[in-house]
């Protein structure tokens, strides 16, 4: 019963602070609903020591875990959680990607390097109707977390090139003016 499995994890959440190692443990369990359950006590444990058990199970098949452990990283926080969010990027499910571009612009820790590694990852994403949602967030997130250099690479973005899709084109162009501005205004460099 759904009732009866939160109320358990709810006891087990004030347990884990304490057991960590010993709930880990269970992350190997075949039942996905049960390791999304340990994930997410992990999660709310809010101690590193959760953050390399977590890391574990970031490739796992099952998309509901995936989801879980970019929550548990965003509770926790901290330069490693950021760098693990870095990982979802290679992703095989969009909603996955999404989740961890928008986890790096909340996740306490992000910073340069991983402006970094989202810059690299735009620079070989194509101008695509159908793969503009992931491109225009990753931009939201380089706003929040972006500094100069970021700022810099962002205005390829500002040039309509003739001859590709123009509507495309112009929702980066829209995105990428308003995260310039954004980090710029937040870096005091107004010219």
């Amino acid at each position: 019963d759904r009732a009866i499995r939160k109320y358990l994890v709810e006891i087990l959440k004030d347990l884990g602070r304490k057991q960590v190692s010993l709930i880990a443990r269970h992350l190997s369990d075949g039942r996905w609903y049960v390791v999304r359950n340990i994930v997410n006590i992990l999660g709310d444990s809010r101690t590193e020591e959760a953050i390399a058990y977590l890391e574990r199970v970031a490739g796992h098949k099952q998309v509901q875990i995936r989801q879980e452990v970019i929550k548990g990283l965003i509770s926790i926080g901290g330069k490693k959680a950021a760098v693990i969010l870095t990982r979802f990027l290679k992703d095989r499910d969009l909603d996955v990607q999404i989740a961890a571009v928008r986890a790096i612009a909340i996740v306490q820790g992000a910073g340069r390097s991983e402006a970094m590694t989202l810059a690299e990852f735009l620079a070989d994403r194509p101008v695509k109707k159908k793969e503009n949602e992931l491109t225009i967030e990753v931009i939201r997130t380089l706003e929040k977390i972006g500094d100069q250099e970021t700022a810099e690479f962002l205005k390829r973005y500002t040039k309509i090139k003739w001859w590709r899709s123009r509507k495309p084109q112009e929702e980066l162009r829209t995105a990428a003016v308003a995260a310039i501005e954004h980090i710029r205004r937040r870096h005091g460099d107004v010219g």
